[in-house]
């Protein structure tokens, strides 16, 4: 009886061997799914607010602006820069050129005199930030002022700054 058990127990196993190589990884062939991910480049940035407003009520000389301008700015891409330039202020007495307006942002720290430490004139594309790593929701708080001179006629003036986002490859 001891030797039918030991029988029966070898077979079993061997039949549980058989199964476990006939369904193994390495006996079957089984399907495969190769996966592709092909991840677009994005970049976002936006600005806390549309407009900002120099409210110039006495001689000339420096004014700030009513407001602070905070952008913010997300991409998958690192390597990149945040660059702005200002157009002309244009008005029906004239034009303010954009050498009057200036900013102050992480990039400007040591630039400038006076009212104007720490700030560089808009009279060209400037640098406002940059980083190695992907910036991914990153607040870059920016304040403006314009210097009035007595050249400048009274009336309402309008004009843009532009802002880049840039990958540097």
């Amino acid at each position: 009886m001891a030797s039918i058990i030991f029988f029966l127990f070898v077979v079993i196993v061997g039949i549980l061997s058989s199964v476990n190589t006939s369904y193994g990884e390495e006996t079957l062939a089984q399907p495969t799914l190769f996966v592709t991910a092909v991840i677009a480049p994005y970049t976002n940035s936006e600005l806390s607010t549309e407009s900002i407003t120099f409210r110039v009520t006495a001689a000339p000389r420096v004014h700030q602006a009513d407001q602070s301008v905070v952008v913010t700015i997300s991409s998958n891409y690192g390597g990149w820069e945040l660059k702005c330039y200002a157009t002309p202020l244009e008005g029906k007495t004239g034009q303010i050129p954009p050498r009057q307006i200036f900013m102050k942002g992480p990039l400007t720290k040591g630039k400038g005199e006076g009212e104007l430490a720490d700030f560089v004139s808009l009279s060209g594309e400037v640098v406002v930030d940059r980083g190695p790593q992907p910036p991914q929701g990153k607040k870059v708080t920016l304040e403006f002022k314009l210097k009035t001179t007595s050249q400048d006629q009274p009336g309402s003036y309008t004009g843009k700054i532009h802002f880049t986002y840039l990958v540097i490859p």
